[in-house]
């Protein structure tokens, strides 16, 4: 949850630019997957489903925000 959309802007820029390391966190927290092929397979489709879940104009609770699931 961020609490400004400079906030957000920034975490998509980053991932733009360091997507590989969200696969890296992927992998981390889902040790099951062991071969590394299906691993990447794995990650790309979690990756894949990444979306905007909420976001609010701050209409309601005065700020903006967003939640990523």
């Amino acid at each position: 949850e961020f609490s400004t959309l400079q906030d957000m802007t920034l975490l998509f820029s980053e991932f733009s630019r360091h997507g590989y390391l969200l696969f890296y966190e992927l992998q981390r927290i889902h040790p099951g997957v062991v071969e590394e092929e299906l691993a990447i397979e794995h990650d790309y489709y979690v990756a894949q489903n990444l979306q905007f879940v909420e976001f609010l104009d701050g209409k309601n609770n005065n700020n903006n925000h967003c939640t990523i699931q």
